[in-house]
């Protein structure tokens, strides 16, 4: 059949399925196939068609998507399944959850329709068209039906309900900016533990939809752009920049591996406690030899008082050179410094089990509750919280 073999060549240029099927419907041919699976049945589809005195017809399957229905002579013809918008993966999931599907077949499911050729809606009616002509040789618009006409209109409405959705987000820009502003400084001062648990707390979907419709390529893109901004920080920090790019250039080949939210989330985190710890070795490497004898003294130290008078008298320096080393080379001061040393050992203690309430007295803290303060406010949570958290 001539038309039959234009139909497979306007398949193959459209990249878009074709099943013929005999008059006993049953498969013959099938070109651009695809690897999905949604069950349809053609049987019931062209009997339908039929009753109703039609030669073809548009439908929407079960997931959105589109197959265009065509019975010529004695055998069916079937192009799609294709699309005319987006796939919402949250939304996909909704449904598929309203459906009481298996949570194991939702991201193969995703896959499978995203993975349909899309066209607009223009697109399709072009190809309609196309498609008559070949069967019939006629030239009129014929296959665009009032059905049509209102899918036309219900898809507008729907694009533009889904633009006026995304210029409302309730993720707005400023919190964006805000979340990026809190990891780096986390990043810069060295605080692995904050960065991690900070990192969870974000609303990954809300982030997706703020950005743009498609969730999972404008996570991405968050975390790419996120990325090159900790890699500047990293090179601002003395890191070297070929070892900072080559680190970046991982990540971000990672990033485009990820299939789902949680891998995404996985690969963030690896990431920037990567960068981290590579920006914190390399800001000890370079400290001056007299602040590495400050601190050393300060860390053998941490039972006493440890006044800034008595540092600037045994190390003979002023106060001024004193906290302008500190604030130079450690990013803190110098009683920030010394305070974070001593939480960060009660945390050790408190670890292997030591009396929490002897512990002021160790890290010289004039008392307990000034020492239950100190360690809230670094840590969130109390020594007693602490020590029942992470006794080992």
């Amino acid at each position: 059949m001539e038309s039959e073999l234009l139909l497979r060549a306007l398949s193959n240029c459209l990249h878009m399925p074709l099943l013929v099927l005999n008059e006993r419907f049953v498969l013959c041919k099938y070109y651009n196939a695809l690897e999905t699976d949604f069950s349809y049945d053609y049987q019931t589809l062209f009997t339908d068609l039929e009753k109703k005195g039609q030669k073809y017809a548009l439908i929407t399957g079960k997931l959105n998507e589109l197959l265009l229905l065509y019975a010529f002579s004695d055998h069916y013809f079937i192009f799609g399944p294709f699309r005319c918008n987006l796939t919402d993966r949250n939304v996909l999931y909704k449904y598929l959850d309203a459906l009481n599907t298996p949570l194991a077949q939702y991201e193969l499911t995703y896959t499978q329709l995203a993975a349909l050729p899309i066209y607009c809606l223009d697109d399709i009616r072009d190809i309609i068209y196309l498609i008559n002509y070949l069967f019939t040789g006629e030239t009129t618009d014929q296959l665009v039906n009032p059905k049509f006409q209102q899918l036309t209109q219900t898809t507008s409405l729907l694009n533009k309900k889904r633009r006026i959705l995304l210029t409302q987000a309730s993720f707005s820009y400023a919190q964006i900016y805000q979340h990026e502003k809190k990891i780096l400084m986390c990043i810069k001062k060295n605080e692995p533990r904050q960065l991690s648990e900070f990192i969870q707390t974000i609303s990954w979907s809300e982030l997706g939809h703020t950005l743009g419709p498609d969730l999972l390529r404008t996570q991405k893109d968050y975390l790419i752009v996120l990325l090159e901004k900790v890699t500047h920080l990293a090179i601002k920090s003395q890191l070297s920049p070929a070892k900072s790019k080559r680190l970046q250039n991982i990540f971000i080949a990672e990033v485009e591996l990820c299939t789902t939210t949680a891998q995404l989330i996985e690969t963030c985190t690896t990431a920037l406690l990567l960068f981290t710890q590579e920006i914190a070795e390399r800001q000890e490497k370079i400290r001056s030899p007299l602040i590495d004898q400050i601190i050393e003294y300060i860390k053998n130290n941490l039972n006493a008082p440890l006044q800034i008078d008595e540092l600037c008298a045994r190390f003979d320096l002023s106060q001024a050179r004193l906290k302008y080393l500190f604030k130079t080379e450690l990013q803190m001061t110098i009683r920030q410094y010394i305070i974070l040393q001593k939480i960060t050992v009660a945390k050790q203690l408190l670890c292997t089990g030591s009396d929490i309430q002897k512990l002021p007295q160790t890290l010289g803290f004039s008392d307990y509750a000034h020492f239950a303060k100190t360690f809230k406010r670094l840590t969130g949570m109390t020594p007693k919280q602490f020590s029942q958290n992470y006794q080992v």
